[in-house]
């Protein structure tokens, strides 16, 4: 009876048969369903190896342009900070403050063409002071004696400048402080 039913079972099958890798199968075969989930079981495994090659190939290709991004973007940042620093050389000089011109110091004579700045009477007793230091360096040549004078009554000039330096516009402060500051360097040239 069981052979009977066997058979049966098995002839039936026959005719629901389904075509996997060109084997023709019986559906109901406990054969055929082992055989069929390998098979998707390969195919299965076989698309995650696929999937796993192209995110690997996505995580490289993703490596390599973010590698090239910073390149440039360092490069980039070379090529500005360069552009800064020689900007800042070129502007700085060579670390003496720039000479006074002759419309602000007349050589000759020694008048001084004071800066809108320095003429409020605060100022005026230093003012006064290196006016006539420039004057009567400038008539008798000697520059020994009144170096050390010039250097002395400029930097008075200069506390007083930075002390008062709250009630002026920034700008005016900085321009008035260059001004006394060359007419200091200014002693080396007469």
């Amino acid at each position: 009876m069981r052979f009977a039913i066997i058979l049966a079972v098995s002839i039936v099958a026959v005719h629901h048969t389904s075509n996997l890798a060109g084997i023709d199968l019986p559906r109901s075969s406990p054969f055929g369903d082992v055989i069929r989930a390998r098979s998707e079981s390969r195919i299965t495994d076989e698309i995650a190896k696929q999937k796993a090659i192209t995110t690997r190939k996505l995580k490289v290709e993703n490596y390599w342009y973010l590698k090239r991004l910073n390149q440039r973007e360092r490069a980039k940042d070379t090529a500005m900070r360069r552009a800064k620093r020689e900007r800042y050389l070129s502007t700085k000089g060579s670390g003496q403050p720039q000479r006074l011109s002759s419309r602000e110091l007349d050589r000759l004579d020694g008048r001084i063409n004071w800066p809108t700045t320095l003429q409020a009477r605060v100022y005026a007793p230093e003012r006064t002071k290196l006016e006539a230091l420039f004057t009567e360096s400038a008539k008798t040549g000697n520059r020994t004696g009144m170096a050390q004078e010039i250097l002395t009554t400029c930097n008075a000039l200069e506390r007083k400048l930075k002390k008062n330096m709250n009630r002026m516009p920034s700008s005016e402060y900085i321009s008035a402080k260059k001004f006394v500051r060359s007419l200091k360097d200014e002693h080396r040239h007469l």
